[in-house]
Order: C-alpha cells, then structure tokens, then sequence
C-alpha cells in the first residue's frame, strides 16, 4: 500500500486526537467511535506483537498475567486504589481509567451518596439530606 509521508502523518495525527477525545473527553463523541476506537487499538496492538519473537511473547504474555494478578488481587493494588477513589462522594470523573457501564436511568454507581434537594411551598430549596443509593 503505498502512500505518502503527509498523508500517513496527518491520519495518524486525526486518529491519536479523535481517539483521546473519544476516550477521556467524551462530550459529543458517540460511544461507537469510543467503542470503534479501543478495537481498532486493540487490533493495533495484537497486530505488532504477532511480529514478537515466541519467548518474547510468552515473557510478555506471563509479566502480564503477574502483573494483573497483582493489580486485582492484593489490597494495595492499583485498581483497588482507583475503586476506592471512584467511591468517594467527591470522586472525580475519570473516563477510560475504570470501566463503567452505562447504567439504567435512575441508577447511581456503587458507593454513591444520591442529594435530594426538598423545596417548601414557596419553591426554595430547604436542608439537603443524604441517603444510601439503594441500586448498590
């Protein structure tokens, strides 16, 4: 396939810029090109480890599964260290660093505190009382 340096750059270029907008903006970008966008990444990259030598892969392929077991198993993991921030009532947003369904409306993840705001006759809001999501 041949094609140009200009060309080759500036598509890459689009697809790094899209793909970062699309996993960690996600305002106006549809979930299909989020979607579309971790496949075909995904596909990138089991593409160049095919060309890896066998032990190569095996080695890679063992560090890896060491390294996942340790990261959600053990209490001082990394991803139960993001779990643990994520339920926090201030928890930031953090798109592409946990994955996180799409839950039904009315639903609130796990370990969240859902504000009820009461309002009195005259319409302005009164004291804010917390309570346990039930969905957990």
């Amino acid at each position: 396939l041949a094609i140009d340096n200009i060309s080759f750059y500036f598509t890459m270029y689009n697809f790094a810029v899209v793909g970062t907008l699309a996993v960690f903006y996600e305002k106006g970008i549809s979930k299909y090109i989020n979607q579309a966008y971790l496949i075909a990444t995904s596909v990138i990259v089991a593409w160049q480890l095919s060309y890896f030598n066998d032990w190569m892969a095996w080695a890679l392929l063992i560090m890896l599964a060491l390294y996942d077991l340790f990261a959600v198993l053990t209490p001082c993991g990394p991803l139960k260290a993001l779990v643990n921030l994520m339920q926090k009532d201030d928890a930031p947003e953090m798109p592409g660093l946990l994955y996180e369904a799409q839950l039904p409306e009315g639903a609130t993840r796990p370990g969240r505190r859902v504000r009820k705001n009461r309002a009195d006759q005259n319409g302005n809001p009164t004291e804010a009382e917390d309570e346990r999501a039930i969905n957990a």
